[in-house]
């Protein structure tokens, strides 16, 4: 097993050693988030304009999947991506939708209701949809359950699930020779591009989703760099120093003044929690193994 392998079952001394890892790794928080801005900076961010339509009788907005303008972030290295893709040809919009949910928001509508906004279709989020109870089930391929609510969605087109048969295979075959002598050009001029954009698009949203929840969650409220934890969004348990203080309670006695004093507990009591068991002799040389 790896260092750090442990996580449901593990000895003593291995806590110990991992304790004090993640302590120490506290120190580092400050400069992490200025290394994640840095990067979001340099990667830039994709944004896609598309139509929206306001019912004049109730106000309400719908964003239709048109696809009205497409903007880059200047300087940034997905700009650069983006005009070699073009460059070769390639429309912006093949790429990908570039849904962004969390630009969902909650606005007053005209009746005094508070209503969602969105500037994205369907939320920004393209997930299989859950049918009505009285919704046909006699045959799966009837069944719209499952169904994602986009237009490129084939089974969207036929309104059911079309099978393969044989004029399928043959449009098949016909489209791979077609495609065979210009392999390598659409790998190289199109395929590629697109690839390392999506990349990019995957890993601002990684980068975003570590310094506004993963470390939010853990350090927020305890350390300058992140001062302050919106405890409706957050649980104050969860954070790192409360979780360390839950299983210190367990595997430590507390001394007289009601702090752990770092001392194991007697092995009768230790016991009694079935994940924590003592370091035998040899071990006494491992620290983040289990």
């Amino acid at each position: 097993m790896s260092s750090f392998g442990a996580n449901a079952r593990f000895r003593v001394g291995y806590w110990i050693y991992v304790r004090s890892f993640l302590l120490r790794e506290r120190r580092d928080v400050a400069s992490r988030l200025e290394v994640i801005q840095a990067e979001l900076f340099r990667i830039g961010r994709v944004r896609v304009q598309y139509e929206r339509i306001t019912d004049p009788q109730t106000g309400k907005i719908t964003v239709t999947e048109l696809r009205e303008g497409i903007s880059v972030s200047a300087g940034s290295t997905l700009e650069k991506l983006m005009q070699a893709y073009v460059a070769s040809g390639g429309n912006p919009f093949d790429i990908s939708h570039f849904l962004m949910p969390d630009e969902t928001q909650f606005v007053d509508s005209p009746d005094g209701q508070e209503s969602l906004f969105y500037n994205y279709p369907y939320g920004g989020v393209a997930a299989p949809q859950t049918a009505e109870y009285n919704e046909p089930t006699g045959t799966y391929y009837a069944y719209p359950g499952g169904f994602v609510p986009l237009k490129k969605y084939i089974p969207n087109r036929y309104s059911y699930r079309p099978d393969f048969n044989e004029n399928t295979d043959m449009v098949a075959d016909l489209m791979a020779t077609l495609r065979r002598p210009s392999t390598q050009a659409i790998r190289e001029k199109v395929q590629e591009l697109e690839h390392r954009i999506l990349k990019l698009c995957d890993l601002r949203e990684q980068l975003v989703q570590e310094r506004d929840d993963l470390l939010t969650q853990a350090f927020g409220g305890t350390l300058y760099a992140i001062p302050d934890l919106d405890t409706d969004r957050f649980s104050d348990n969860l954070r790192s120093q409360q979780i360390i203080d839950l299983i210190d309670g367990i595997i430590f006695e507390k001394g007289p003044d009601g702090k752990t004093d770092g001392t194991y507990t007697d092995p009768e009591r230790l016991a009694q929690y079935d994940p924590f068991y003592e370091d035998v002799g040899e071990e006494i040389w491992l620290s983040l193994m289990a």
